[in-house]
């Protein structure tokens, strides 16, 4: 028992292998292709815009102002009269699942993938 079998350094060869996989898989995974925002206001229903498409989206209603650019696939707010200005400091987002979000005014954006209809958790 002073040394390893040959089979458990197969096991341990198919073993390192297997994880090797499982990790390039979720990195390959997390960089998925952005294609559109979720934005999110309140209790209204979300709005989805294209990632591919640079404009300005004004979202300030009476006194509560947030700007938000798509420019080149980089979402950012632009500007926000909200008092901590978290959502500004934020800076770009570019991710699938990445996300600004402005608290005092409700608002949620989102960068979404292109696959649809994925289950991410199932829960009974």
């Amino acid at each position: 028992m002073n040394g390893m079998k040959r089979a458990d350094v197969v096991l341990m060869i198919f073993l390192l292998l297997l994880a090797g996989f499982f990790i390039l898989r979720n990195v390959q995974g997390s960089q998925e292709t952005a294609a559109t925002i979720e934005i999110r206001q309140g209790n209204e229903e979300p709005v989805y815009v294209s990632l591919h498409e640079d404009q300005t989206i004004d979202l300030s209603r009476g006194e509560f102002v947030n700007i938000i650019r798509i420019e080149k696939g980089i979402v950012f707010m632009e500007e926000a009269n909200c008092r901590d200005q978290l959502c500004v400091k934020k800076g770009h987002i570019t991710h699938v699942g990445d996300s600004i979000v402005c608290l005092p005014h409700r608002i949620a954006v989102t960068i979404l993938g292109e696959r649809e209809g994925e289950i991410d958790v199932l829960s009974q």
